[in-house]
């Protein structure tokens, strides 16, 4: 797709990259108030649906490099939401496991955060988000489909 000349409306990918733009940008401020990352609540989201998983698995669910991931983790770990272990198989294997606390933390903020996205898109009808939903799906499949 092309942007729009002057005067004209703009093309409707451009305005969903600046809305998606706009929406993460006021989702990180509110994420930031609870003190934690993006990246951080991302990992105790997944964490909190599969508990155990390895740093690498961890890592490639969230798009970064496990360099990132330590970093994140070590953060994590210092805040008392996360503990690490070594696979008892394997000792090059480490495995991330979600505190009480580190749940509790992450049910909080993603509680927040539904609530903010709530609020922020309340002036959607019943009807307007029966068309917007299957348009945002099939993005998100596109998108994802990417890699």
């Amino acid at each position: 797709m092309t942007r729009a000349a002057a005067g004209d409306e703009p093309a409707i990918g451009w305005l969903f990259g600046i809305a998606g733009k706009l929406v993460t940008t006021a989702a990180f401020r509110v994420v930031d108030e609870y003190e934690i990352s993006p990246a951080g609540l991302s990992v105790l989201m997944i964490l909190c649906a599969e508990d155990g998983l390895k740093s690498t698995e961890v890592a490639a669910r969230i798009s970064c490099t496990p360099a990132t991931l330590t970093s994140v983790a070590t953060t994590l770990g210092r805040a008392g939401y996360l503990r690490r272990q070594v696979a008892s198989t394997d000792r090059r294997v480490v495995q991330l496991h979600i505190t009480r606390a580190g749940r509790r933390h992450a049910e909080l903020v993603r509680g927040k955060l539904d609530d903010w996205y709530r609020e922020m898109f309340d002036f959607l009808s019943k009807e307007d988000e029966q068309v917007v939903r299957p348009f945002l799906t099939e993005t998100v499949a596109r998108f994802s489909a990417l890699g």
